[in-house]
């Protein structure tokens, strides 16, 4: 009868086990960094304030605009935030190699910034989205 017993309780106990093991939650997915899995096209200032500053070399950026494209997959819930507090800007999905227009503007402060190679500003948002994540430089002509 003792057999008996701890085969009955062995059995329980694997099958407890084996329904453990099919309701866990999936591993986590290391996600990509955004600046590899979407390139951006196309950065340009929207609104801006300046030059202002000593020597005139600083403006004050308040917007900026780029086409977004995912070039390593399709994306998911794709969402931008900009350089000051506040919501950030939700993309949606789009399928690889989509293109889609997204404009990121600050309602709280703008964000000073000064030439880098006479011409060129250098802006940093963070991307998220399902596959990738990450702080994003972009240099706008």
């Amino acid at each position: 009868m003792p057999v008996a017993l701890i085969l009955v309780v062995a059995v329980f106990v694997l099958a407890a086990a084996m329904y453990g093991l099919s309701n866990a939650p999936p591993p986590k997915k290391e996600l990509e960094p955004a600046s590899e899995y979407f390139e951006f096209i196309q950065p340009t200032v929207t609104d801006y304030e300046g030059p202002m500053g000593e020597h005139n070399e600083t403006y004050i950026i308040k917007g900026i605009g780029f086409q977004i494209k995912p070039v390593k997959g399709d994306a998911h819930g794709i969402a931008i935030g900009s350089w000051a507090a506040g919501e950030p800007v939700e993309v949606g999905d789009l399928k690889q190699g989509e293109t889609k227009w997204v404009e990121v503007r600050s309602s709280s402060f703008g964000l000073p910034v000064q030439p880098v190679n006479g011409t060129q500003f250098q802006v940093t948002i963070q991307v998220n989205s399902a596959e990738a994540a990450g702080k994003v430089t972009l240099t706008i002509l």
